[in-house]
């Protein structure tokens, strides 16, 4: 114990008797939580949490669940991943696809989202590559919360910089006409997503 005397002494006693335990408990931390493969024409629900960079090749987004979602658990590099549900309340990881930009919407509170997956197209600049199409929506409550997230991504006194490069892809707003949209951060990635048609506004989560 420390030999300091008085109050801080106190204090000193206090914080060692936390740590006093009779019996040592091994509890395990890190590791990663099941992550999402996307499949056409399929729709999830999340909040987005955090950004996880830890493997710097596979850097993911951390979600919370807002409705039951099948992801998976293992090495998919060598094919021994294996399905796993993941229930409401619980975390699971999605990728960082370039025409998927929810890290952009990340901040307390969480704004509910919803991703609906497309098809897999191929990149305009190398047809050897291609990417995922996803639509993002989210409740219309949110709107204002979610502009003001977004447009910190956006850089401000440069000029041509929003009309010159599309957006990477666009957050549709729930409840909304289609016209009332969210653009998330422009980049030379990604082309912008297709929006809605008249008469599709979403009716919320």
């Amino acid at each position: 114990m420390s030999n300091v005397k008085g109050s801080e002494a106190e204090v000193t006693d206090t914080v060692e008797s936390l740590f006093a335990a009779e019996s040592a408990e091994a509890i395990k931390i890190g590791g990663f939580p099941p992550y999402y493969n996307p499949t056409p024409g399929e729709e999830i629900y999340l909040e987005a949490l955090y950004v996880d960079e830890r493997d710097p090749e596979f850097v993911r987004f951390v979600c919370r669940a807002l409705a039951p979602v099948m992801c998976a658990t293992g090495s998919k590099k060598n094919g021994k991943d294996e399905p796993v549900e993941v229930l409401p309340g619980d975390r699971f990881c999605v990728s960082n696809y370039v025409s998927l930009p929810i890290d952009q919407l990340m901040g307390n509170p969480p704004i509910p989202v919803k991703i609906i997956v497309g098809d897999q197209v191929a990149v305009a600049s190398d047809a050897r590559k291609s990417r995922w199409e996803f639509q993002i929506v989210i409740p219309h409550k949110y709107r204002d919360l979610a502009m003001q997230r977004v447009a910190r991504f956006i850089p401000q006194n440069v000029p041509g910089y929003t009309e010159a490069l599309p957006p990477i892809s666009v957050v549709h707003v729930a409840k909304g006409l289609p016209a009332a949209q969210v653009q998330t951060g422009n980049g030379d990635k990604g082309k912008g997503k297709k929006g809605l048609k008249s008469g599709e506004a979403e009716q919320g989560l």
